[in-house]
């Protein structure tokens, strides 16, 4: 069983800095940071996090209300930069130090790629990786879509780890190697990780 005691973190890595890839112009590199003058509220560790519903990359919607009481660690991403990438991968190795039956659910959205570019990305890789992936099909170039308008999220990756009780436990922004950022989130959150 997992304590109640509250524990809330904020793991943000200022200065944030872009990962520099060949073909990969700043635009590219930070597609929702430029739209800061039009964001309406920046979610905040202990926010309830905002349901939201997308497309399911196996058919169907992907819904955060579909956690059912479980920690939810929803990560937004795009395949065109190099950290988002390392940032997916390092989020399966840490799923497969987790300790059995725990209640926990991986959701990852992309929001930046165009439907070609993510279907292409999932068609090779989406056996690699646990978890639910779903397509904001607004993207990063909207200023409705659900990463910048409802959850904040201007760089990304951003993951938020949001508790059983649908509130935030953590943001985590960008990713670095060997970043103990998310599992130290998650083991805040009370999962168990060898």
């Amino acid at each position: 069983m997992f304590s109640t005691t509250l524990f809330l973190m904020t793991l943000v890595q200022p200065p944030y800095q872009p990962v520099s890839l060949a073909g990969c112009s700043s635009d590219t590199a930070y597609p929702i940071a430029q739209q800061d003058s039009q964001r309406l509220e920046i979610l905040k560790v202990g926010d309830m996090a905002p349901e939201f519903t997308v497309e399911k990359w196996d058919k169907g919607e992907l819904k955060l209300s579909d956690r059912k009481d479980k920690i939810a660690v929803v990560t937004f991403w795009n395949s065109k930069m190099k950290e988002n990438r390392l940032v997916l991968n390092h989020l399966q190795e840490i799923n497969t130090k987790m300790k059995a039956d725990q209640p926990y659910v991986l959701m990852y959205v992309n929001t930046g790629d165009d439907q070609a570019t993510y279907a292409d990305f999932m068609t090779k890789n989406s056996g690699k990786f646990a978890g639910h992936w779903g397509y904001d099909p607004l993207g990063s170039s909207d200023a409705n879509s659900i990463a910048w308008k409802w959850y904040g999220a201007t760089k990304l990756p951003t993951t938020y780890v949001v508790g059983t009780t649908g509130r935030i436990f953590a943001i985590i922004q960008g990713y670095n190697t060997g970043d103990m950022r998310y599992t130290s989130a998650l083991r805040g959150a009370g999962l168990k990780i060898d």
